[in-house]
């Protein structure tokens, strides 16, 4: 059976957009074959940006596994990429 554990250890590609000044700076990351507006965190840095998104990501799952929704593998020749 899977669990989080098997889901947190997979690799999805992840977007990282720089947000302009007048957006409010920082940056924004995305797993859009996930959901890119579920899936999303914000932060001041990527690295930030990132740890928020992986902590989000583990909640999103708990959660979609307690109900007994499908959790979709990312693709399988997908890696992170950045966009800045």
């Amino acid at each position: 059976m899977k669990d989080l554990d098997y889901y947190m250890a997979l690799d999805y590609p992840v977007i990282i957009r720089q947000l302009l000044d007048d957006e409010g700076g920082g940056y924004i990351a995305s797993i859009p074959s996930l959901g890119e507006h579920t899936f999303t965190a914000a932060g001041d840095t990527v690295e930030e940006a990132l740890r928020i998104l992986e902590n989000a990501k583990g909640d999103h799952f708990r959660r979609m596994l307690e109900l007994g929704i499908e959790i979709s593998e990312p693709p399988t020749e997908g890696t992170k990429t950045q966009n800045r």
